[in-house]
């Protein structure tokens, strides 16, 4: 059915993620300061069992905060 990219809304990647095969995330380490919290947050799939970590891309760093390119794949 080709590709398709979902950029934002936590409701929208909660109702198309049971329907990927592959994700492309942003993954920072970024924290939030205490009195702002962040209000979502993407599913961590690391912890999820039926995604697996496919590619990992270079650590890189935008104005002090660091974050890599990393691809996972929907596993059985």
């Amino acid at each position: 059915a080709g590709e398709a990219y979902v950029i934002g809304g936590a409701s929208v990647y909660g109702r198309l993620l049971p329907y990927c095969d592959s994700c492309l995330v942003t993954v920072n380490d970024y924290v939030p300061p205490a009195d702002q919290p962040a209000d979502s947050v993407f599913p961590d799939l690391d912890r999820l069992p039926e995604w697996t970590l496919a590619e990992e891309g270079g650590l890189q760093e935008y104005e002090g905060v660091r974050f890599r390119f990393c691809t996972y794949r929907r596993t059985g």
